[in-house]
């Protein structure tokens, strides 16, 4: 089982496609990475998986660990070093690249993912879809683009 978290965290990250530059500019990249990361994260084998990992957290807690560690920490790392770059080149003011990288994930999937995980509907439609990635994107970037 513990391979099986590891393949498919590895397998996840592989599929999410990370940002490593801009495309056109940081809304447009953002978006997309958004939309990318939600629909990965809305996979039926990831909520499974989440589902099975967390109901039985308590008895195995290196399943918890091993998920955590392959899965949204390393995540995140990465995410954080697209974010740290366009830092460095005064595109965003995130000096704390990792929190950023954190903020943004959890603004991403956070609410929809935990629908997904009681079961219910993660959104009403793919224009509720658009509107919360939009909006995600929107908050974030209001709090860390460079002051002028």
């Amino acid at each position: 089982f513990d391979d099986m978290i590891g393949a498919l965290c590895e397998d996840f990250r592989a599929r999410l496609e990370m940002p490593t530059k801009l495309e056109d500019s940081i809304e447009p990249t953002l978006t997309r990475f958004g939309h990318r990361m939600l629909q990965q994260f809305l996979e039926p084998q990831r909520i499974a998986m989440y589902r099975a990992v967390l109901a039985e957290a308590v008895h195995f807690p290196h399943f918890a660990e091993r998920l955590y560690t392959s899965g949204p920490l390393k995540g995140v790392q990465e995410f954080a070093k697209f974010l740290r770059s366009q830092h460095n080149a005064g595109v965003l003011n995130c000096p704390d690249a990792e929190s950023a990288a954190s903020f943004f994930s959890e603004m991403i999937k956070a609410s929809p993912q935990r629908r997904a995980m009681l079961g219910l509907p993660a959104f009403a439609s793919e224009r509720e879809k658009d509107k919360h990635v939009a909006q995600a994107v929107q908050m974030f970037l209001h709090g860390c683009l460079p002051k002028k």
